[in-house]
């Protein structure tokens, strides 16, 4: 009852040298109904996770056992569709289990009518199988709508025992359900990660951990200091007819730069022709019409063609919304390799 579990676990995880001091405990208050009572408990990281709001769920019906525990939370690191949520953590009374599965949907209404939260992660302890749930109860549970995701099937055992049940479940439902890793959700049977015995097995749980994965993006720290970049490369080895070192010379065309690359005797090893940024899908390819109408020979018919042909396949697969929204710009790149006799034309969107 002093909570001396919970400080001897966080001090144990946060002694490993590459963790340390980096995680904290969030506990709820003890619940049950009798004088047998149980506690939540979220360990995380203090530099990724943010605490925004929790509570123990009031129960109007007085429907569960034990009260659902409810955290927002809020994930820098995690793709935007995803980076804020709520966990609704629960350990069901076995006997009733149907019910409060059931349960959950209007613990899942409320955080969303008082939170506006539609992201919301179902997690714990549900007794969600073996003698406690019937095939026929499925059939009307109102938590096996289509908008919730179950991660860890009814195949799965999640017990350390002989028991073979999927008690311990990962319901995801809101728009954040397209964040969640394929194939990420898993039991993680630890004692044969670490080569546990049995017997410590044993001493820790007759539960395994479940767990998944959410789409994650740098850290707003240091996304700043990232560029990134989706290409398409076309490679002619047709080659330019007029000498090198006298079209870098004379080149002088409007919104497009040249340099030389040399080795170290001092031969010119390639020409790197970079257009300006443009904002447009069209201006993009106008910028290789113009190298066209600039020199024959530096663009190609079949050049060009190709060209169009990738840009047009492959813009449809970019972020429209980058695009719609003007955070993106195109540029060109021609790159004329005078050692292996080729030009290589690339188009990029930089976010």
């Amino acid at each position: 009852m002093s909570g001396k579990a919970l400080n001897l676990l966080l001090e144990e995880v946060n002694s490993v040298p590459e963790h340390a001091g980096m995680y904290e405990v969030l506990a709820s208050p003890r619940v049950g109904r009798t004088s047998h009572k149980e506690q939540y408990a979220i360990f995380y990281k203090t530099s990724l996770v943010q605490i925004l709001d929790s509570k123990i769920y009031h129960d109007p019906g007085d429907l569960f056992i034990r009260e659902p525990f409810i955290v927002s939370v809020s994930v820098d690191t995690v793709s935007a569709v995803a980076n804020q949520f709520c966990l609704v953590c629960i350990h069901t009374q076995p006997t009733s289990a149907n019910l409060e599965i059931d349960g959950l949907v209007d613990v899942k209404k409320h955080v969303t009518d008082t939170w506006q939260m539609d992201n919301v992660i179902i997690l714990g302890d549900l007794n969600a199988s073996g003698q406690y749930i019937k095939s026929r109860d499925w059939e009307t549970n109102r938590l096996r709508g289509a908008e919730y995701n179950w991660l860890i099937p009814d195949h799965v055992d999640t017990t350390a025992t002989n028991t073979l049940a999927a008690y311990d479940r990962i319901i995801v439902c809101g728009p954040m359900m397209d964040a969640v890793v394929q194939d990420s959700a898993q039991v993680f049977r630890y004692d044969q990660h670490y080569q546990i015995s049995q017997d410590a097995l044993k001493k820790v749980s007759d539960h395994y951990p479940v767990r998944f994965s959410l789409q994650t993006v740098a850290h707003p720290k240091v996304q700043k200091n990232i560029t990134t970049r989706t290409i398409i490369s076309i490679e002619d080895k047709r080659f330019i007819t007029s000498d090198q070192d006298q079209f870098l010379d004379q080149f002088n065309l409007k919104r497009f730069k040249a340099e030389g690359l040399y080795t170290k005797s001092g031969e010119l090893a390639s020409i790197e022709i970079k257009s300006q940024r443009v904002s447009q899908f069209t201006s993009a390819f106008k910028c290789i019409e113009d190298l066209r109408k600039y020199d024959r020979s530096l663009v190609s018919y079949s050049l060009l063609a190709s060209v169009k042909h990738q840009m047009n396949h492959v813009v449809s697969s970019w972020d429209k919304k980058l695009l719609e929204e003007g955070k993106g710009k195109f540029q060109v790149n021609l790159l004329v390799d005078v050692q292996e006799k080729k030009i290589v034309c690339s188009v990029s969107i930089i976010s």
